[in-house]
């Protein structure tokens, strides 16, 4: 037994291990392959291929069968199947109604993921006769958003029962996302060519306004449009600025953030003599610090000589565009760092590295250690002089655990906070003194995101983003951005956090086996000498289920396991030679049917009460037990009963043994000993009736030969007898023993048992002891037998008394003799 418990150990470590190892590579798969989405999504033209990539690379990563895109129709009610795979072929292209009673029209009304674990017994839907027709069971669909509403659902499916996890959500979002993304900027590059081919080469490029300069460079036409984006309220007020005022309004740099001058500007380009000049410009309002993207496109307006005379400058916003290839490139390049390495504290500083070339000036992570502070695993900031001074500030001013706004509120609510515009009075508020205020105002800080890292519901750390000399502002997009970043790198730390808790599992897994293999060497050199002698055990002990299953067959007595249902899980050879039974009869059949009828109701009752106790016992303590073969007829049993736990649950391992021959011969050793008992209650019987007869007798003929001597003496004619007093007294000696020796015959006689019992024949014989002893206090407590015990057995029993009793009185000078006699179902006492 302690060999089983053994390997099975080892078995529960190694699966746990290989378990954690699984997790760990399917996550480290699903960032990766939503990192190459992400650049696909960047790179590509073709939804439709970057649509036919997901579903294969989702069905794959998630283990299921079915993978489906559907498109929602502009008229919002039906939906349509434009990707998958595992569907019948007449399934794409084909349209479903969006309705609420579906798993994808829920997705859509609600705007979050649906999970499905069970949809044979999933009442919520009854609109879902595609997925009936191919046998789904679980599956989980979030949607694809878009600006003007979502453009579709995404979803997964499988014919087996799955209980997907949050991990499993969060990437079927991520994917979701990456192709909303793309969707929304293949739309807007169509709408873009759109415009191309059906406006002229004045109004070809239009997107957000319209200017029109002369060769000097002053506004000489401008549209609402222009004149809301560069920061006027009417057009008017736009072309009374002089040009050098309207420069001065922003900062302006090329689509890698380098400065621009006015010469750079596609406009000054024409003026210049160029064709044309088209340039994507990133400007930045220096009165708010908010930042915009435009594509700009010049080209002159000649007169009838062919003269330049004008230049019409337009520019699109492209805003939007631009903050999401620019979160899809750093979620892309960060998803390949947190990937790359299982050093969380490496990659961590790598990813804040990245985050102040898009996202912030300066960027800090803290992670939360085991005495619950924060440790600041990461800071970076483009320039490196500037992060000596942010360590020290760190360290001079620790973060205040029980501040009420700032990065320890975030690790303690688990909720971001988000500062849109960072005032002189906000730092004057949060500083711990006017130096750190003073030092946190030259650093110009202008915006802030706190971001708490969260894996599994637990805060581990805190990632923050600040705008400070570069004079940006964050927005809601950004918050989005970073909530996403911070996700990613909570999942990459926990990642990380359990492959460590692997490597340690695997070490300590690698000792206990060191441990578990010395001590099997020495349970095999024991077993081997054991095999010996049982020749056909040669190596039934060694390994997995082969030892076991050897071990089980080799056992000489009918073996069987039964699970806590006291179903038949597994029979040996000698169980069906017992019963009579194959094993395939036995199989999963309950216990009870290989007992007679009589005996199944309370071998009930006591299988759940063994079950409550699970101790390693013999079954049915107290009673006979009798087993019932296939044949019908019965035969004495003795059963062993060994319990042991299993991941299945409680198991019992039943010996079982016929013990007719072991019956038989109790019976001819109770016939022996009963006749052994007779023969001794006959010698004694012999022994009193020839010491009455015969030794009784005698002494009663040397009392009347005393008796005469005595008349003779008194009546004279032995005038000089020496001593009559001596006579007397041996008369009364000879008396004595008379006496005595008519007791012991009592004594040998058999008692009166069988009309009276055990009990009162007790009382008798010390009430009769009494009268010859009656210095002793005799104390009594006597259960009555009923004539329950067998003749044989009271006699033995009264033997055993009457020898007790007589030694106490004999050699013990007792004052008190006490008494007791009781008796059950299994003991006398």
């Amino acid at each position: 037994m302690g060999k089983g418990v053994s390997i099975q150990h080892q078995v529960e470590l190694s699966d746990r291990e290989h378990q954690i190892e699984k997790e760990l590579r399917n996550r480290i798969e699903q960032h990766k392959a939503i990192a190459d989405i992400s650049l696909l999504a960047l790179k590509t033209n073709d939804p439709h291929e970057l649509m036919d990539k997901v579903v294969v690379t989702i069905t794959r990563l998630l283990e299921v069968e079915y993978c489906k895109i559907l498109e929602l129709l502009p008229d919002g009610k039906e939906l349509i199947l434009v990707a998958g795979i595992g569907w019948k072929s007449w399934a794409r292209g084909s349209r479903y109604k969006a309705s609420k009673k579906s798993p994808a029209g829920v997705t859509l009304s609600t705007g979050k993921p649906v999970v499905v674990d069970n949809l044979i017994r999933e009442t919520r839907f009854s609109d879902s006769q595609l997925l009936r027709e191919h046998n789904v069971i679980s599956g989980m669909s979030t949607t694809i958003p878009g600006k003007q509403g979502p453009y579709g659902v995404l979803g997964v499916y499988s014919t087996q029962k799955r209980s997907f996890s949050s991990d499993d959500t969060y990437f079927l979002k991520a994917i979701a996302n990456a192709l909303a993304s793309t969707i929304e900027r293949i739309r807007a590059e169509d709408e873009l060519r759109l415009s191309h081919d059906e406006l002229n080469v004045t109004l070809s490029t239009i997107a957000d306004g319209i200017t029109a300069q002369d060769l000097n460079g002053k506004l000489v036409y401008a549209n609402s449009s222009a004149a809301q984006v560069i920061g006027f309220n009417t057009v008017e007020d736009l072309l009374n600025a002089p040009v050098e005022s309207l420069m001065e309004r922003f900062e302006v740099f090329d689509e890698d953030g380098n400065p621009l001058t006015p010469s750079d500007l596609p406009g000054r380009v024409v003026i210049q003599g160029a064709a044309e000049a088209h340039k994507i410009v990133r400007f930045r309002y220096k009165d708010t610090g908010k930042e915009r993207w435009s594509q700009i496109k010049s080209k002159p307006v000649r007169d009838a000589n062919g003269e330049v005379v004008k230049i019409v400058n337009i520019f699109q916003d492209i805003t939007d565009l631009k903050r999401s290839e620019m979160s899809q490139r750093l979620l892309a390049e960060a998803g390949k760092l947190f990937s790359a390495s299982l050093d969380y504290t490496e990659t961590l500083q790598s990813v804040a590295d990245l985050v102040v070339t898009i996202l912030a000036d300066w960027c800090s992570i803290s992670l939360v250690e085991g005495d619950n502070t924060l440790n600041r695993v990461a800071v970076a900031h483009k320039d490196r002089a500037k992060v000596k001074l942010a360590e020290a500030l760190y360290d001079r001013y620790p973060a205040d655990m029980d501040a009420e706004k700032g990065i320890a509120h975030v690790l303690k609510t688990g909720k971001p906070e988000f500062y849109a515009s960072i005032t002189d009075e906000m730092i004057d508020q949060s500083a711990m003194d006017k130096d750190q205020a003073k030092i946190l105002k030259k650093l110009g800080l202008r915006s802030a995101i706190i971001m708490p890292l969260i894996a599994r519901g637990r805060t581990v750390g805190v990632l923050s983003l600040i705008w400070a000399e570069s004079g940006r502002q964050y927005n809601q997009y950004d918050v989005h951005m970073a909530e996403e970043l911070a996700r990613q790198a909570a999942v990459a730390i926990d990642n990380a956090l359990l492959y460590h808790e692997a490597q340690n599992a695997n070490t300590l897994l690698e000792q206990r086996v060191h441990q578990r293999t010395s001590q099997l060497q020495a349970l095999i050199s024991k077993l081997n000498s054991e095999i010996a002698e049982r020749k056909k055990m040669e190596d039934a002990l060694l390994k997995n289920e082969a030892m076991l299953q050897s071990l089980f067959e080799a056992a000489p007595d009918a073996t069987v396991l039964v699970d806590n249902s006291s179903r038949i899980v597994r029979i040996n050879a000698q169980m069906e030679y017992m019963f009579g039974y194959s094993r395939e009869e036995l199989i999963g059949k309950e216990m009870d049917m290989l007992l007679p009828k009589r005996f199944r109701e309370i071998h009930r009752r006591h299988s759940n009460h063994f079950y409550s106790e699970r101790i390693t016992r013999p079954m049915g303590t107290g009673f006979e037990l009798y087993g019932l073969r296939k044949d019908g007829t019965e035969f004495p049993v003795d059963i062993m009963l060994s319990p042991f736990e299993t991941p299945e649950g409680t198991r019992v391992l039943s010996a079982i043994r016929d013990i007719t021959h072991r019956k038989q011969m109790e019976a001819e050793l109770a016939e022996v000993q009963r006749r052994l008992i007779d023969s001794l209650e006959s010698e004694r019987l012999f022994l009193a009736q020839e010491l009455h007869d015969g030794v009784i007798q005698d002494l009663y003929g040397v009392i009347y030969s005393l008796k005469s001597m005595e008349d003779i003496v008194s009546e004279g004619e032995f005038a000089s007898f020496p001593d009559s007093d001596s006579l007397q007294l041996s008369k009364e000696s000879v008396q004595h023993a008379i006496d005595s020796l008519r007791t012991i015959c009592g004594e040998l006689r058999p008692p009166a048992l069988a009309p009276f019992g055990l009990e009162k024949a007790i009382r008798a014989h010390v009430d009769m002891t009494k009268e010859a002893n009656t210095a002793i206090n005799f104390h009594l407590q006597l259960a009555s037998d009923g004539q329950y015990l067998p003749e044989h057995m009271r006699l033995a029993l009264y033997r055993i008394y009457q020898h007790a009793v007589s030694n106490v009185i004999r050699h013990a000078a007792a004052r008190n003799l006490h008494i007791t006699f009781d008796f059950d179902s299994t003991q006398v006492m």
